[in-house]
């Protein structure tokens, strides 16, 4: 498993007061991935390999859904299909941008929220291995608790540095939701998916319309070379980077943040008491910072669109985190999917006070633009796509689909409607489109996964998302 945490800052977070429940909770979710997840992992070693896990003699899992923090916000795909996308230091690069929200889930509900509320949908409840079906494997125990990932996607909710006044109505709500897209992405440990035998990606979809009518809509995975430069500046945004302690700000505004001269030193917050004057955003202000920086957005939205300038100009990114257990926010009636609308958040995402009983939800991760750690901003847009529509009875031997479960126990069904589970199973030289050049599969650093073409809300719940190795 990929911690993406140097050795140093381990040692020096497990001397510090505030982060012991980050290790307790990094142990507990070690412990259940390595020997008791819903895949299964003989007498809970991890093999020769960290992150990947026996599944049958000659075939190996390599986890894509944990840790469940390194998934992050996505660069704009650069296919043609997104105006402006190679465009630097042009707010109509986010144009489109939607909301999206990506966690992971097993068996942890947190205390103090009401079971009506958080297992009532298929989307929030408890999912079961027996859901999924039985695991090729050589023995040993099975955590009967499903841990997916979770991708909560919001076509009609403007995005984190969306300034498009134009693309909003008097509620605030994007006009042409279809064409919205949003996506996250994340660093792959195994690159050369030809030395390794990558071959297949795999996952169980469960159907993302069992609680809604028709909304079809696309999911694309990119494996390759995606650009780190979300916000597209040529620039690293990177919070660790950010002046404290009142020291001079070495830095300077582009068009979309205010970024360090420095260079990185560190991926991990030195103090909590650093990380309160850290904790962002990718843009590295916080919200009076915005109001400056972006002026000539707030001051259209002023004159357009006043029903709605109080609520911009509250947080003029639209990047600010808050917590889905935060009782004095939501409404006792929210339901998990209004929840977790902010938890993908950048600014105040690391410092969540409810953390103590809530911790396995928070973000650990300094938000930074370089993802993969190596000290340079990946710029180069070089990727395989995959594309997966989306709809209503989708059959086997449609779009990689290669079974289908439905399981009418108890466990598995809500307010009358069983659960609907898609297994697909994508060729890695299945692929749709190659952008960038690129024609082999040695050097494959990124995974972008996103979606667009949905009208409204939708929720893609993953179980058992990995790449496959065929030895």
């Amino acid at each position: 498993m990929r911690l993406n945490f140097k050795t140093q800052t381990i040692i020096q977070s497990m001397t510090r007061p505030s982060h012991l429940l980050f290790i307790v909770s990094l142990f507990i979710l070690l412990f259940c991935v390595a020997g008791c997840e819903d895949e299964d992992n003989p007498g809970g070693d991890t093999g020769d390999t960290e992150g990947q896990q026996q599944i049958e003699s000659d075939t190996s899992a390599i986890f894509l859904y944990v840790p469940p923090d390194i998934w992050t916000l996505a660069s704009v795909p650069n296919t043609g299909e997104f105006d402006y996308a190679d465009a630097s230091n042009n707010w109509a690069t986010n144009y489109l941008r939607a909301r999206v929200t990506a966690y992971s889930t097993g068996s942890f509900h947190p205390s103090g929220f009401a079971d009506g509320n958080w297992g009532n949908s298929h989307y929030s409840r408890v999912v079961y291995a027996s859901e999924l079906g039985p695991l090729q494997t050589s023995g040993g125990a099975i955590n009967p608790i499903v841990n997916t990932l979770n991708i909560a996607y919001f076509p009609k909710e403007r995005g984190p540095y969306n300034f498009n006044v134009q693309g909003i109505d008097v509620a605030g709500k994007l006009t042409t939701p279809a064409n919205s897209w949003a996506g996250i992405q994340r660093p792959l440990d195994y690159t050369d998916f030809e030395d390794t035998g990558i071959e297949l990606i795999s996952f169980w979809l469960l159907d993302p319309f069992l609680e809604s009518g028709a909304n079809p809509g696309t999911l694309y995975l990119n494996l390759g070379r995606v650009s780190e430069d979300v916000l597209k500046d040529g620039r690293i945004s990177c919070e660790t980077n950010l002046p404290v302690n009142g020291n001079p700000a070495n830095g300077e505004n582009t068009a979309w943040a205010f970024v360090s001269n420095d260079e990185i030193d560190a991926y991990d917050f030195e103090t909590e008491a650093t990380a309160e004057q850290q904790d962002l955003g990718l843009d590295g202000l916080d919200d009076d910072g915005e109001a400056v920086l972006y002026a000539e957005f707030l001051t259209a939205i002023q004159n357009e669109r006043p029903a709605i300038y109080d609520l911009i100009s509250a947080d003029p990114a639209n990047d600010n985190y808050r917590s889905p257990f935060d009782q004095d926010y939501w409404p006792e009636a929210a339901n998990w999917t209004e929840r977790v609308l902010h938890f993908k958040q950048s600014q105040g995402n690391s410092l969540d006070p409810l953390a103590e009983q809530t911790s396995f939800w928070r973000a650990y991760r300094p938000n930074c633009e370089d993802i993969d750690q190596d000290g340079n901003l990946q710029e180069t847009e070089a990727f395989f796509e995959y594309r997966i529509p989306l709809e209503g009875n989708m059959q086997v031997g449609q779009n990689h689909i290669v079974e289908i479960r439905i399981d009418e126990s108890e466990t598995a069904t809500v307010d009358g409607v069983p659960a609907k589970w898609y297994k697909f199973e994508i060729p890695i030289e299945d692929y749709d489109h190659a952008f960038g050049g690129i024609n082999s599969f040695d050097d494959l650093p990124f995974m972008r996964v996103y979606l667009t073409d949905f009208s409204s809300q939708v929720t893609l719940r993953m179980g058992r998302f990995n790449l496959i190795r065929i030895e």
